[in-house]
């Protein structure tokens, strides 16, 4: 899955499917390449739909969503330079205790 693909999946659906997080999770090329597209392009709303979709999954029960990805999208929403955004990413620091210690306050 390129980013191509998944940006206009989120165009048209104005959501992030299952399989896109796990490409996002598993794919570390298409991380890199995350972070360098969004340096570049900005897509608040993206990146916004990014970190709330990954809070929630770190919020179920058996929610398989490590503190390093949840990392990744607070970075790829602070590089909009948005002050509002630091209460977003506050609250995906203070989502559980592993996050409060993860999760850098630098991005905040």
């Amino acid at each position: 899955m390129t980013i191509k693909e998944i940006l206009d999946e989120f165009q048209q659906q104005q959501l992030i499917s299952d399989g896109t997080i796990g490409h996002i999770q598993t794919d570390d090329e298409l991380r890199i390449a995350f972070l360098h597209h969004f340096r570049q392009h900005k897509d608040r709303a993206f990146a916004l739909a990014l970190l709330d979709r990954f809070i929630a999954i770190r919020k179920e029960p058996n929610g398989r969503m490590p503190a390093e990805d949840l990392m990744l999208a607070c970075y790829i929403l602070a590089l909009h330079h948005q002050i509002e955004d630091g209460l977003k990413i506050w609250e995906a620091k203070n989502t559980d205790f592993d996050t409060y210690c993860a999760v850098d306050i630098q991005l905040v």
